[in-house]
């Protein structure tokens, strides 16, 4: 009973100690369990957290990339708009430079018909002025004919023929005088036209140099305007530049986070592989120190049942008879098959029956199962079967009380 109770308190020591040991270790997985959660969460809010700030940074990046293309666009669409003014301002002067050219060489065909007119004016005066001599001279001739003719009556024909004739170059004289007036007339009317041509020339040269000095001035407020809407777009370019280095930097540290974070939920993986590893650690000795309290346990168990089962054999008496003639008991002739079974069959069932699996027993441990009390039934048989034949080595006719 004292090896009982001290391979019962080994085990319950190891027993203990394999509880001590798995409390330890569950304390140590639940630390790491919630060291792990508190990370993660601690992750999570540092993520959602940088996340939420990274939005907000992007989105007002965003918006003031939008407002700044807005802008250019604007810049642009005005750049593009004062280009086309500009253009339309130097197709206008050159259109005003191609009619200044134009007008000249009409100013200048005006002045050449006009010299033209005024030579065949000063023509037409001299023609009207020898005509006028002519009709004077006509005159002339007619008063000294009429002279002549009261002077003489004998040249009377003679003059009235002179006379005749001086009135029809008279009457000749009178239509070219009236063919140079309307000339004279048609003349002063072209010199008219050519003057108020040569006036409208002077008036459309007058409008032409205003009007180049208002392009070149509408130029040069465009170019002006140009070189300002440039340097606006300069600017805004240089705006967007920043804007863009600094959403590129912004993702830059969104990317660093990323992987920070990538390398927190690594380091977390790790240590729930870690924990997990330990989690199966534990429950490896768990399972070890499981089987070895079990193993104890039915070591302890076994000690005992068969410190209980040697009293239970052990306590009846049993009485064998023999012959009266001791040679039929001689230890060669012993009779070794039939004392085996009455071992198995008569002594050793009764008391082997409370620990079998069936109610009756016609053996003594095979139906009952157990290898153990196999084991020990067999150690019962040779103990009793060795003592028999100790006990009959050298008797012959007396009564043996064998016991194990």
């Amino acid at each position: 009973m004292t090896g009982t109770d001290s391979v019962r308190a080994a085990a319950r020591e190891d027993v203990d100690r394999a509880l001590r040991e798995h409390g330890s270790l569950e304390a140590e997985v639940e630390l790491l369990r919630a060291q792990l959660s508190d990370a993660q969460l601690r992750l999570k809010l540092r993520s959602g957290a940088a996340d939420m700030r990274m939005r907000e940074k992007v989105g007002k990046l965003e918006l003031e990339m939008a407002s700044l293309r807005a802008e250019l666009d604007g810049t642009t669409a005005e750049l593009n708009q004062s280009s086309a003014a500009a253009t339309a301002a130097l197709e206008a002067q050159r259109e005003a430079e191609r009619q200044r050219i134009e007008a000249v060489a009409d100013a200048a065909d005006v002045a050449r018909r006009l010299a033209s007119l005024e030579g065949q004016l000063r023509a037409e005066r001299e023609a009207r002025v020898t005509a006028e001599n002519l009709l004077a001279s006509a005159s002339s001739a007619s008063h000294e004919a009429e002279r002549e003719a009261k002077e003489s009556a004998q040249a009377a024909a003679e003059h009235l023929a002179r006379a005749t004739a001086g009135e029809d170059s008279l009457a000749a004289i009178r239509a070219r005088l009236s063919d140079a007036e309307a000339r004279n007339r048609e003349l002063e009317s072209s010199v008219a036209i050519a003057k108020e041509a040569s006036a409208n020339a002077a008036s459309l040269h007058s409008q032409e140099a205003t009007a180049h000095r208002a392009s070149k001035a509408s130029l040069l407020a465009a170019e002006n305007e140009l070189r300002a809407l440039k340097r606006r777009a300069e600017g805004a370019e240089a705006k967007l530049a920043a804007a863009e280095g600094a959403l590129r930097k912004a993702r830059g540290d969104a990317a660093t986070r990323d992987r920070e974070l990538g390398r927190a939920k690594e380091q977390a993986a790790e240590a729930e592989a870690r924990a997990e590893y330990l989690r199966a650690g534990a429950a490896r000795e768990r399972d070890s120190r499981a089987a070895l309290v079990e193993e104890a346990k039915a070591e302890v168990a076994r000690r005992a049942t068969g410190q209980v089962l040697r009293l239970v054999v052990v306590a009846p008496t049993v009485r064998v008879q023999v012959p009266p003639d001791g040679d039929a008991l001689e230890r060669p002739r012993l009779p070794v098959a039939k004392l085996r079974a009455v071992l198995r069959e008569e002594i050793l069932p009764p008391f082997v029956r409370i620990f079998g699996r069936q109610e009756t027993a016609t053996s003594a441990a095979v139906e009952a199962g157990e290898p153990w009390l196999n084991a020990l039934v067999e150690d019962l048989e040779r103990g009793i079967e060795a003592q028999l034949r100790e006990t009959f080595a050298g008797v012959a006719t007396t009564r043996a009380t064998p016991s194990p």
